[in-house]
């Protein structure tokens, strides 16, 4: 019996022998024949081949419906599942124990790490790829006779890689109002629940691999279905998280749009108002330039109303070809003398009595006719030859503040030719003046320069007499 118990052929017979009940007779009888141990090791090796063929066909099952999951994840999260599972069975008999541990608690990169479905469907990836390895890693025990204990570590460093991730995804799931009668109540303890059953017969599997004992009725029937249960639960907190990121999108394309609106709004308001405010800040800053040019204008007034300055100031201008501009300034300034003298004549006749002043009211109203036909020669020969277009001494409209202001002087002449007003020229002196200021400008350089040469005259004459 000693040496039976020893012998290879007949340990891996009663460690393959599906019935416990089997093994215990097999551990016990002594075989007599020869040929008997033969027909019994024929019998256990077709009994094996066809309980393996069997679990390859339960397991080809379950891997299409452990895979249904996955086809719902997004494609760049498919790609990391895919990669990371065959990553997993590609390199895991050559991987140590500690590197294994080390790869699976690698957390799955975050694709947006502010967005909840994502981070649902990062931990739910990761469940179902360590989910996967610890179901491959059995189905290898199973299906071979050699050493255990690398896998058996194996599955024991990915289920707490598991408990782990189910745990972090338990966190996750965003509170929403229930969606096909699912809400994060419902689901965190319908997932506890699945996943320690699912515990519970991942320690049986563990203690009968351990031991040696191929129970395939127990796979099949037990882990495999406990299995199937927990990955179909996973599909509900994707369920949630696809509705509160839907919901998300929604909010924040509601909220792009009304901040657009917004936004258009103000602009529509704010840029009119800035134009317009704009435009009023030019015209008033135009207006309060031109009314310092027209105070500056009355300095050119004053120097033609000046005998001596006004004859040194028309030299320098006929110099500087500004000869035609203080031509017209002359003129209108005896257009204004001729109105000033019409006005004394009229106050003379009004101070004179009816009775006794009769012969010299008559005389004056006689010089006011010949002043007043002096006016209407002199604006004529000013409208005729510094604002007709046809003259050769047209000062230009611009020069003159406009068509608008020349018109308006043409047509005052024609309604009032006998009684013409003293201001009939007075936009286009002012006008005419502010021109001129650049040139007065360069008249009074040219006198400080011409006094301080007579002072220096001076000086010189009084030190040759001493």
């Amino acid at each position: 019996m000693s040496n039976n118990q020893h012998d290879p052929s007949t340990s891996n017979i009663e460690n393959q022998t599906k019935d416990p009940l089997q093994h215990e007779v097999a551990s016990t009888q002594q075989p007599s024949v020869s040929t008997s141990l033969n027909s019994q090791r024929r019998e256990t090796e077709q009994l094996e081949v066809m309980q393996f063929l069997e679990m390859e066909d339960v397991l080809s099952k379950m891997d299409k419906q452990i895979e249904f999951n996955h086809s719902t994840l997004p494609q760049q999260q498919q790609q990391t599942f895919n990669n990371t599972s065959s990553q997993n069975n590609s390199h895991r008999h050559s991987k140590t124990v500690q590197q294994q541990e080390n790869q699976t608690t690698i957390p799955i990169q975050k694709v947006i790490q502010s967005k909840t479905e994502d981070t649902c469907y990062q931990h739910v990836a990761s469940l179902l790829v360590n989910l996967n390895d610890i179901k491959v890693s059995f189905d290898i025990m199973l299906g071979s006779s050699l050493s255990k204990q690398r896998l058996l570590s194996e599955v024991n460093s990915t289920m707490k890689v598991v408990s782990k991730e189910l745990d972090a995804l338990i966190l996750d799931i965003p509170s929403y109002n229930k969606v096909n009668n699912l809400s994060r109540e419902s689901i965190i303890p319908m997932l506890r629940k699945n996943f320690n059953d699912f515990q519970t017969v991942q320690t049986i599997m563990f203690n009968n691999v351990v031991n040696n004992v191929k129970d395939f009725n127990f796979y099949k029937f037990n882990y495999l279905t406990q299995l199937q249960i927990l990955v179909n639960s996973l599909g509900d907190p994707l369920i949630i998280a696809d509705r509160a990121a839907y919901n998300e999108d929604v909010y924040m394309n509601y909220s792009a749009g009304v901040n657009l609106i917004l936004v258009s709004i103000t602009l529509l308001i704010i840029v009119p108002v800035m134009v317009i405010v704009l435009i009023i800040t030019i015209g008033r800053d135009n207006l309060f330039m031109d009314k310092l040019k027209k105070a500056d204008a009355h300095v050119i007034i004053e120097v033609m109303e000046d005998d001596r300055l006004h004859i040194l100031f028309k030299e320098f201008c006929k110099l500087n070809n500004q000869y035609s501009k203080v031509l017209f300034l002359e003129k209108v300034m005896l257009y204004k003398e001729q109105c000033e003298k019409v006005y004394d004549l009229h106050d003379q006749i009004e101070s004179l009595s009816d009775v006794s002043g009769g012969e010299a009211s008559k005389s004056l109203s006689h010089e006011v006719d010949i002043l007043e036909a002096k006016k209407f020669e002199l604006a004529f020969e000013i409208i005729t030859e510094f604002l007709d277009n046809d003259s050769e001494s047209f000062l230009g409209v611009k020069l003159l503040g406009g068509k608008r202001d020349i018109e308006k002087v043409k047509k005052t002449f024609d309604e009032k030719s006998m009684n013409l007003p003293d201001k009939l020229f007075k936009s286009l002196q002012t006008n005419v003046a502010v021109y001129l200021l650049q040139t007065h400008k360069l008249f009074q350089a040219q006198q400080r320069r011409n006094r301080e040469e007579r002072k220096k005259n001076r000086l010189l004459k009084l030190q040759k007499h001493k």
